[in-house]
């Protein structure tokens, strides 16, 4: 019985779906602590996953690609990566807005990006993820930096 046990954990251990961690990146990003829900500030992209069809998951943690948003509603995206995945290297304009679902009255967030991407956002002390799932879109993965 203890064997079968043995065995049917691991099974069910490795049946777990896949999350994603800085632990599992290549290189250690140092973050610092901001207020959460607040996109200002530099911004290092980790990961760059597509979640259907062919899931893949680009780690640029060893890459220096930012994302910094002023407070005048302007990003600017600097990278060490030719064609990476996500924004190019440039200027942007950013609205990032609070909502609230009708259905529920729980609070989110949305982050425009340019004139037609618009993200679903959440927003931690240390961490920021921007997800497209929803539409068989990528999930991008950012640390915060400054």
């Amino acid at each position: 019985m203890g064997a079968f046990c043995a065995v049917t954990f691991q099974t069910c251990k490795k049946a777990e779906p896949y999350e994603e961690t800085v632990v599992t990146y290549r290189c250690a990003v140092n973050s610092v602590a901001g207020r959460q829900d607040d996109v200002l500030g530099k911004w290092k992209l980790l990961s760059y996953r597509t979640v259907f069809y062919h899931p893949d998951t680009t780690d640029y943690s060893c890459d220096d690609i930012i994302y910094e948003f002023k407070p005048n509603g302007g990003l600017t995206v600097t990278s060490t990566v030719d064609e990476p995945h996500g924004y190019a290297a440039g200027d942007y304009a950013f609205e990032l807005k609070a909502n609230v679902a009708p259905e529920d009255g729980n609070r989110y967030h949305t982050l425009r990006i340019g004139a037609h991407s618009q993200w679903p956002a959440t927003i931690e002390a240390r961490e920021m993820i921007l997800s497209q799932a929803y539409l068989d879109g990528p999930v991008l993965h950012f640390a915060r930096i400054e």
